[in-house]
């Protein structure tokens, strides 16, 4: 069900560019599974690579809100729906 999900959600993404970058916060079985995840889904799809970089959970709030508006975030990121609306 995952990697049906993150494929949906990259797939207009993969016709720009070669490389996405995901940001997120998870830590021990939350990252392996996502790593797994991501993992498989490179080596399925060898024109497109997503690169997944972990960020603190204490950092990523203050880094999404001043990195989105300056072109300098991530492509995707994992993080509560709450604050959604307040970044759009």
């Amino acid at each position: 069900m995952k990697i049906i999900l993150l494929a949906l959600v990259l797939t207009p993404r993969i016709a720009e560019a070669a490389e996405v970058v995901l940001w997120h916060a998870y830590n021990g079985a939350e990252r392996d599974a996502l790593t797994q995840v991501v993992d498989t889904f490179n080596a399925s799809h060898p024109h497109a690579k997503v690169v997944v970089s972990g960020v603190p959970h204490e950092a990523i709030t203050d880094k999404l809100t001043v990195a989105i508006p300056r072109g300098h975030g991530p492509d995707l990121f994992i993080y509560a729906h709450d604050r959604i609306g307040g970044w759009a």
